[in-house]
């Protein structure tokens, strides 16, 4: 039997099989905005506003790296280490090697409207309104 890949927003968890990484909230949000775009690639001014939202820190760029090295280590713990890629001078993909299940997510009141706009966005519009209204009821 394969493990699924399983993404709780909920309570912050990434894991296969037995295996479990907690992340943090922003680290979640970050999860979060590459899955819906599964296989299109997000830029990291997306990522900034679907991670800090109007709270981007003075060091955006940075955090931001610092965040990834974060969330890399964390799914190499579940054995997930190359599902995130860079796009160089673009942002980061996200290629999970099997499925993934993604629980429900609750969006921030704030956050709706990004997140529409990021849908909107994703080259199969299609399945990203289908995803759109399967996790998030947008």
């Amino acid at each position: 039997m394969t493990n699924l890949w399983r993404w709780d927003s909920q309570s912050g968890l990434l894991t296969c099989g037995t295996l479990r990484a907690k992340l943090t909230r922003q680290q979640g949000r970050f999860i979060t905005a590459l899955v819906v775009r599964a296989g299109a690639g997000v830029s990291c001014d997306d990522l900034i506003r679907a991670v800090w939202g109007e709270d981007e820190p003075e060091w955006a760029d940075s955090s931001l790296q610092v965040l990834v090295h974060h969330v890399r280590a964390a799914m190499a713990t579940v054995g997930l280490p190359a599902a995130l890629k860079t796009v160089r001078g673009r942002g980061y993909l996200w290629e999970p090697p099997t499925e993934i299940v993604v629980a429900p997510v609750v969006v921030p009141p704030g956050y709706v409207a990004d997140l529409r706009r990021l849908l909107a966005s994703h080259p199969d519009r299609e399945r990203a309104e289908a995803v759109g209204w399967a996790l998030f009821g947008v």
